[in-house]
């Protein structure tokens, strides 16, 4: 069982300002322009900031966004490159009594978990937010590093209620 990285935001600092109306007409409503560049989306805002969403390594991005801002000014350099949200996912390949979790974690972690509105449990840990199906899928958000992920499902797993896969009841077969 390994999280797997679905999506990485980071902010690029460049070392000059950009102005906008030199790459593209700038939308009214929106003060940035949405481009996409080898699979990622960046967000050129006037200044010198931008930003990236839709990368699944910090590596790949990092380096994409070098090869993006050398598109957009081939003088420019990056300054700074920052992960300021990371959104795993992973599969338990089992079910979760959320019930049962909720009572036993409850006491540890904020959590939330109120099924009539939404059937999942939500554990706000320090690092990280966890989200819990019934199915055995997890949503890690809000981490700026692979290992909060790690270390906050580690910390949680103890406390996890795991549900037979099986049911123990019989399964009738009406009568013709």
């Amino acid at each position: 069982m390994a999280i797997r990285v679905v999506n990485l935001t980071a902010t690029i600092e460049i070392d000059r300002k950009i102005k906008l109306a030199t790459i593209r007409p700038v939308n009214k409503r929106f003060s940035g322009v949405p481009m996409k560049f080898k699979q990622i989306t960046f967000l050129v805002f006037n200044g010198n900031k931008v930003v990236s969403v839709g990368g699944r390594s910090i590596n790949k991005v990092e380096a994409v966004a070098r090869e993006f801002v050398h598109s957009l000014e081939p003088t420019a350099k990056v300054q700074g490159f920052a992960i300021k949200n990371m959104v795993g996912s992973l599969n338990t390949e089992t079910f979760i009594d959320l019930d049962a979790t909720y009572e036993r974690v409850k006491n540890h972690e904020k959590c939330i978990y109120e099924p009539e509105l939404f059937a999942a449990l939500y554990v706000y840990a320090k690092d990280c937010l966890v989200i819990l199906f019934h199915t055995g899928k997890v949503i890690f958000t809000g981490a700026k590093e692979y290992k909060f992920m790690i270390d906050t499902w580690n910390l949680l797993l103890s406390h996890i209620q795991w549900k037979p896969i099986h049911s123990t009841k019989s399964l009738s077969v009406p009568q013709q």
